[in-house]
């Protein structure tokens, strides 16, 4: 049974987290509705968040947000580093896949790689390198369009699948996978793809990488505070099998049987 603490905790966290983007301040019977507690629990919660900064009662019977959050959300953003984040991930798709992974972001009519991590057991490999800037191609490209929304038939496909597959476009015998990452506000903050020879790539190995790195791009997702859940949900799908390809036998690890 889990300690009355850590629900108290739990419950006031529940409090913050109920307001939305844009909104100012709430009434206590939307609070209640949200975090679905009483009104004496939410009002009781919210005389502590007061003491500490956390919560401001207004005098229209309303409550805001106080300055505490913006306080650690600048602190948070002075601490925050990428790479912190971006690259334990490349490294866990590059382990349990055996390919190469790499993080891009947009410029302009430009993707810069701005973080990859080699196979050690690629056999062919795209040349470039972190700081490279490359058109809007390959599989990352066309999804940093998607997701900015651009219109074309294939980024409507993107947009509804949550990742794209480039078979030979920049090299005949590569093939490369990638989907989006978002930020709060639910913008595009990058795209997570990776790449290896295009034998690699079919039936269930296909879906099992595909897999892998919508995983990565869901715990970078949450990272960045975007909302994970199409991304999950595309994850789900592909391991059901209704992505249009075999459901995976092993879902989760296919490393060794990709070299």
């Amino acid at each position: 049974m889990r300690n009355e603490g850590v629900k108290s905790v739990e419950r006031a966290l529940s409090i913050l987290v109920a307001f939305r983007e844009g909104e100012r301040e709430l009434p206590l019977r939307e609070i209640a509705a949200r975090t679905k507690l009483n009104k004496a629990t939410v009002l009781r919660l919210i005389c502590s968040l007061e003491r500490h900064g956390f919560m401001l009662r207004l005098g229209d019977g309303k409550y805001a947000l106080g300055p505490a959050p913006f306080h650690i959300g600048r602190v948070y953003q002075r601490s925050f580093h990428l790479a912190d984040h971006v690259m334990p991930v490349l490294r866990d798709i590059v382990q349990n896949t055996a390919e190469s992974a790499a993080f891009y972001i947009r410029n302009g009519d430009r993707r810069i790689c701005l973080h990859k991590v080699e196979s050690s057991e690629a056999m062919l490999r795209v040349a470039f390198r972190e700081g490279d800037a490359l058109p809007l191609d390959g599989s990352s490209g066309p999804v940093l369009r998607a997701f900015a929304n651009e219109e074309g038939e294939d980024l409507t496909q993107i947009r509804a699948d949550y990742y794209n597959v480039s078979m030979g476009q920049r090299h005949p015998e590569i093939t490369s996978l990638a989907c989006p990452v978002f930020r709060t506000g639910q913008e595009i903050a990058g795209s997570l793809s990776m790449s290896g020879p295009t034998s690699h790539y079919a039936g269930e190995r296909q879906a099992s990488f595909l897999a892998e790195l919508l995983d990565g791009a869901i715990r970078l997702t949450r990272t960045l505070g975007g909302d994970a859940g199409p991304l999950d949900a595309a994850k789900r799908k592909i391991l059901s099998g209704n992505a249009g390809m075999p459901a995976p036998a092993q879902a989760q690890k296919v490393a060794a049987s990709a070299a």
